[in-house]
């Protein structure tokens, strides 16, 4: 059985290019008989063609890439590098955790520092040294990848995004959109996305 995924947005490399080409998964873990299983019901559904057996059959795909990264993440292997290489740092991965679920707060290195149980310094080095950038660059970045999403699926006018990414003027959001993404959002809105 074979197959492949493709991922929405300009960004999904960020989260997926250091991925490795192969993950070995032992025979004897746990995951490897849930992902046993995942496969072979995935082919019974689409062998059959029971009602709903191609939904079944997707998010049976979707399982078993989720459980392979886990299992790769949590693997003794080479150092992982960018946001896979912070979720694979448990303390990184809590700071990274709290950003995600509230991207538009104005988070303090100090806080993140404090979510991760480290020194502000400590945690600056870490995380620079896993992603590849310093936190609140980080920060920025993906305030910016979430308001580029929203341009691309909603009609929200740029104000709007602006405050849902934590930015209260319009002007300061754009001039930080144009320098991280290359344009303004207005026409980053009108650029059709790249295969």
């Amino acid at each position: 059985m074979g197959g492949r995924f493709s991922f929405a947005g300009d960004h999904a490399d960020r989260l997926l290019g250091a991925r490795p080409a192969i993950v070995h998964v032992r025979d004897t873990s746990n995951p490897a008989r849930v992902l046993r299983f995942a496969r072979e019901q995935r082919a019974m559904e689409l062998k059959s063609r029971p009602p709903g057996g191609a939904l079944l059959a997707e998010h049976l795909a979707h399982i078993m890439l989720l459980l392979v990264l886990r299992l790769w993440l949590a693997s003794d292997g080479d150092r992982r590098s960018g946001w896979l290489g912070a979720l694979s740092d448990p303390p990184l991965a809590k700071a990274f955790g709290a950003l995600h679920a509230e991207p538009a707060r104005r988070w303090r290195l100090v806080e993140f520092a404090d979510i991760a149980g480290m020194s502000r310094t400590s945690f600056a080095v870490r995380f620079r040294e896993a992603v590849g950038q310093p936190p609140l660059d980080d920060r920025i970045g993906w305030r910016m990848r979430l308001a580029a999403d929203r341009l691309r699926r909603t009609q929200d006018s740029v104000a709007t995004l602006a405050v849902a990414v934590g930015y209260e003027l319009e002007a300061t959001f754009s001039t930080i959109f144009r320098r991280a993404m290359g344009c303004a959002p207005g026409k980053y809105r009108r650029t059709p996305l790249r295969a």
